[in-house]
């Protein structure tokens, strides 16, 4: 399991005294004002930072840090991906997982006509399809890629519809597929 987590990407300095505006990638923007320590993501490593200030303004969230505190510092800083760790990320509730975790999970594909037959599918006559790819963040719901067994890639929206189950146990995502998608 993945132990960092991106929440956001600095756009660029935020007046004079070492801030930045972060465009946010988490589903919860306000996360922000509740950790003190994230990561800054260089060259494949990551280096702790302690948030000092957090506001928000036209969709962005304004982050200053106690290690940066002038505006010439934050230059260097643009696309610079920010992570927060497992353990201070949002907590998950019953059923939830971090879209990160399901990143190279097999991709099964349950074939029910009815929802109380998916409800109480069997496993054993699912059939794997692929492996998870990526996911993309949309306005809308995650879309999760995955590469099926002829090297194709295919979206299929992260919406209770399509996928069923996850089961980051066994490493399997149990998904009712439509045609053509």
């Amino acid at each position: 399991m993945k132990e960092y987590f991106k929440m956001g990407v600095i756009t660029s300095p935020h007046g004079i005294k070492g801030e930045v505006n972060v465009f946010p990638t988490t589903d919860d923007p306000q996360h922000f004002k509740e950790i003190k320590t994230c990561y800054f993501k260089k060259k494949g490593e990551y280096f702790p930072m302690t948030i000092n200030s957090c506001k928000f303004f036209k969709g962005m969230v304004i982050l200053g840090f106690e290690e940066i505190t002038d505006r010439n510092d934050t230059e260097a800083l643009r696309k610079t991906e920010i992570y927060v760790d497992r353990e201070n990320a949002v907590p998950l509730k019953e059923g939830e997982y971090y879209m990160a975790d399901i990143i190279g999970l097999d991709v099964y594909e349950i074939d029910a006509e009815k929802e109380e037959d998916i409800e109480h599918f069997n496993p054993d006559n699912a059939v794997c399809i692929g492996k998870i790819k990526d996911y993309l963040d949309t306005p809308v719901h995650p879309v999760i890629l995955f590469t099926d067994k002829e090297d194709n890639e295919r979206m299929v929206p992260a919406i209770h519809e399509f996928v069923k189950k996850v089961d980051l146990t066994s490493g399997r995502v149990y998904m009712r597929l439509i045609k053509g998608m």
